[in-house]
């Protein structure tokens, strides 16, 4: 077995510049105009990330995943105020996601079995959360998801048997309580090849 490790830093970025330089920050008054996700640039690696959200908040600009909640707003609104939610992508009432806001693709020629990390600094998030939700094909129990709040700074999913040209679907809310909260953190992807294996079988969706 192979395995090979990518890491996406979030960077929050508003009007001219930085919030905070390593893995940033969003701020819970607003999630800051901006956001980056860092890509690995790696023509050959294994895993590539996509975006089939059809909004403008989420977008690729010059190799970074950036993700703008204000391209949305109706109300000339910055992103999500302090005590409110905000969700990007869809999923349903068993957790599977409908309709992802990314996508984590397996662009290698052999299966492979996928661990999907986020991480943030618990002494900065004060009661804020965020709730990730992750599907793969086969579709049926093959569909996680996990919480990250001031409980719990890491959590992690293994997507197993990511057949090639499949891709992890995640979509994920930000819960932002009070001002001042930081939800700094990183997106960790680790990816090892399967050999000899079958597909596992998936339950039909409810």
């Amino acid at each position: 077995m192979k395995r090979r490790t990518y890491l996406f830093g979030l960077v929050g970025v508003t009007g001219g510049g930085m919030l905070a330089s390593g893995t940033g920050a969003f701020s819970s008054v607003r999630l800051e105009r901006e956001v980056s996700i860092e890509v690995v640039p790696d023509d050959q690696a294994l895993l590539s990330l996509k975006v089939p959200y059809s909004g403008d908040a989420i977008q690729i600009k010059n190799g970074k995943l950036a993700i703008d909640a204000a391209e949305e707003a109706e109300d000339g609104d910055e992103g999500v105020k302090a005590g409110s939610s905000r969700e990007f992508g869809d999923w349903n009432s068993a957790g599977k996601v409908k309709t992802p806001a990314i996508q984590v693709v397996n662009q290698g020629s052999q299966p492979q079995t996928v661990e999907f990390t986020y991480s943030w600094d618990s002494a900065e998030i004060g009661h804020s959360s965020m709730k990730w939700f992750v599907s793969w094909q086969p579709t049926g129990r093959n569909k996680k998801h996990f919480v990250v709040d001031d409980t719990q700074e890491e959590a992690s999913i293994t997507a197993k048997h990511l057949a090639p040209g499949k891709a992890l679907d995640i979509a994920f809310r930000v819960d932002a309580a009070n001002a001042g909260d930081k939800l700094s953190g990183e997106i960790s992807l680790e990816s090892t090849a399967v050999e000899d294996e079958q597909s596992p079988p998936g339950n039909p969706d409810k």
